[in-house]
């Protein structure tokens, strides 16, 4: 879909877009493939104020947590002054 130009910011009826869908299913891959569009974000919610890894930590998608704490972590490595 990506190769296709899908948007993957899109959001359904619930407000969970395709990152939201990937770690509730815990597809690192997918996340991995997401986050390397420079459109999906760690940080967006969805109509109940989840992000991401809240939907991953909820569904106990252990290694989603995980890929989705080291890309924080990454952010975070970059913004130190």
């Amino acid at each position: 879909l990506l190769q296709r130009n899908a948007d993957p910011t899109r959001k359904d009826a619930t407000g969970n877009n395709a990152l939201h869908h990937a770690a509730a299913f815990g597809s690192v891959e997918c996340l991995n493939m997401l986050l390397k569009t420079n459109k999906a974000k760690c940080s967006e919610f969805n109509n109940n104020f989840e992000t991401p890894l809240d939907l991953a930590i909820r569904h106990l998608n252990f290694d989603a947590v995980q890929f989705l704490l080291d890309q924080v972590d990454e952010i975070d490595d970059r913004s130190t002054f």
